[in-house]
């Protein structure tokens, strides 16, 4: 087989992302093999092999205190290297790259974010492209400007929040290339469908530390890049309600079971749990507090972080009915 390039056979690992090599120059000799549930829009690539480990540890690095309950099975490279579609996309992100960099004196700003789906989502966004129904879930972004929402690098554990379980037990995240170039922060609650003037070129929560990227419907399919999906377990099912938390997703009415008021479970957490995964409760309650998550995410949060089995137990025992 003649030698063909592909746009993500050159890896490594910079602070906490995965860079991936787009230059023309990089050759590949044939497709990874094995079998795959995304047909030809990704290839399983070999496990535990060096790109499975890179991408599964990027992955991993991303959950904070919840990686421990976490276990990457498979890595899927998306795309097929010999197709004019794969090699088209690779070559529109690389010609907007390298326009943003000019008007940016020269730094496309290039970042990785994760993107959590369904199965058949993930699957249709690496045959098809991003779409409208993608720029509007709400488990993707909700009311926070409108357009693609991806979570930065090191916050993958709040993409995890999209993801679906399939029938087997599995859940998927998309790792993707995505440029930044000038970024404007948008608040909680924003409507904003486009940048608020040509100086800026995508939108994040926080100027400073961002968790999350907005990306404009309008360049959806030519700054994001789809490059890895990622199929593991955790061992907390995400499909079940947390009836402990007062004012729980499934309803506003008071629970006739055990409750306790989030103030009151994040102290009572405190003394069992790791200051790492006390960190992380605190910054996910403050967002909470601050409008940022919805009460729903901060729920999800909570049980991944601690686990069903403890908040049950912290809940029983320490009742605190009004």
């Amino acid at each position: 087989m003649a030698a063909v390039r592909d746009q993500q056979v050159s890896i490594s690992i910079d602070d906490d992302e995965i860079r991936a090599n787009v230059e023309q120059d990089d050759e590949v000799t044939s497709k990874p093999k094995g079998a795959s549930v995304f047909g030809n829009a990704g290839f399983r690539v070999e496990p535990e092999g060096p790109e499975f480990n890179i991408v599964g540890r990027s992955f991993l690095s991303g959950l904070g205190a919840a990686r421990t309950r976490a276990k990457v099975v498979d890595v899927y490279r998306c795309g097929e290297s010999e197709s004019v579609r794969t090699r088209a996309r690779a070559d529109a992100f690389r010609i907007y790259a390298e326009a943003v960099a000019r008007k940016r004196g020269g730094d496309a700003n290039v970042k990785q974010g994760w993107y959590g789906g369904s199965r058949e989502e993930i699957g249709a966004i690496v045959a098809h492209g991003f779409s409208g129904c993608n720029a509007t879930a709400p488990c993707n972004g909700g009311a926070w400007g409108r357009g693609v929402h991806l979570s930065a690098a090191k916050h993958a554990f709040d993409a995890v929040m999209g993801c679906e379980e399939d029938e087997a037990g599995m859940r998927h995240i998309l790792m993707c290339r995505v440029i930044l170039g000038n970024q404007e922060e948008i608040r909680p609650g924003s409507n904003q469908c486009y940048p608020s003037s040509m100086e800026f070129d995508s939108g994040v929560d926080c100027l400073t530390d961002p968790r999350k990227y907005l990306v404009w419907s309008a360049y959806m399919n030519v700054y994001i890049l789809p490059s890895y999906i990622v199929s593991f377990k955790i061992d907390d099912p995400l499909g079940q309600g947390l009836s402990g938390v007062k004012g729980n997703v499934a309803g506003r009415m008071r629970p006739t079971s055990a409750w306790v008021k989030f103030p009151k479970l994040v102290t009572l957490l405190g003394r069992v749990l790791s200051p790492a995964q006390m960190a992380q409760i605190t910054k996910s309650y403050k967002d909470f507090c601050e409008k940022k998550i919805g009460r729903q995410q901060m729920i999800l949060k909570l049980r991944l972080i601690a686990g069903d089995k403890l908040l049950a137990a912290t809940i029983k025992q320490f009742r605190n009915r009004d």
